[in-house]
């Protein structure tokens, strides 16, 4: 067996445990699911030692959706909860207003504003 056709063969694999345990987004579980009402005390008691990964998942309405050709933007919240921006490659057609949720690695920038750094995202059920 080629190396390509193993390294295929392991992707296969991998995807297919990741679907199994319902990780079918792309990255690992969420630390915490929240709204913009409650992401401010969910984030305070989230308290990742240097060098771990934390991945949040935040739902609300869209107040920024831009790109600039490389990278998009998403951001979402505003006072009293924390600013919550999402990087990640696409828009996907999401506009200012639509409700979405955004999940990806968690970075708090200060305690009014959090990046989601890679980030996906997708329609709020």
């Amino acid at each position: 067996m080629s190396i390509a056709h193993r390294c295929t063969a392991v992707a296969g694999i991998a995807i297919a445990i990741a679907v199994g345990v319902g990780q079918t987004h792309g990255q690992p579980l969420p630390s915490f699911s929240a709204t913009c009402e409650n992401v401010r005390e969910n984030a305070d008691r989230l308290n990742p030692s240097s060098g771990e990964l934390a991945v949040i998942e935040v739902t609300g309405e869209l107040l920024l959706a831009q790109s600039n050709g490389a990278l998009s933007y998403m951001g979402m919240c505003s006072s009293p909860a924390p600013k919550v921006l999402c990087v990640t490659y696409e828009l996907d057609d999401h506009r200012v207003g639509d409700r979405v949720t955004i999940a990806g690695s968690y970075t708090r920038n200060s305690p009014d504003f959090i990046t989601l750094d890679p980030c996906l995202h997708y329609p709020a059920k």
